[in-house]
């Protein structure tokens, strides 16, 4: 596929597929595998991967109460109360996708 020129809305296009495609498969598709590669999955690594993430981010991430549960739908009403821009992310994703799909996009 030919990428598009420079300032091309068609660059734009493009460039929002890809980004949604990875966002969405490393978020969403592979979930567990990103877990696993966070070091979650057991109870024991669940804890430890826990803590890391305290260090990175400074509070932990609220566990799902759903195991079909994932980054981008984490199946929570409350969401939004476990990282601080956590909500804000899911809401501008939620706008993005909406968008793109309306605009004819994947």
């Amino acid at each position: 596929m030919k990428e598009p020129a420079p300032g091309d809305p068609e660059q734009l296009r493009v460039a929002v597929a890809r980004f949604l495609t990875a966002f969405e498969a490393v978020f969403h598709e592979d979930w567990a595998y990103t877990r696993s590669m966070l070091g979650m999955g057991t109870p024991e690594q669940d804890e430890k991967a826990k803590a890391e993430l305290l260090r990175i981010f400074g509070e932990p991430p609220h566990p799902p109460g759903d195991p079909e549960a994932t980054f981008l739908d984490p199946r929570d009403p409350d969401a939004d109360n476990n990282w601080g821009n956590y909500g804000l992310l899911l809401e501008a994703y939620a706008k993005l996708r909406a968008a793109f799909e309306a605009g004819g996009g994947r």
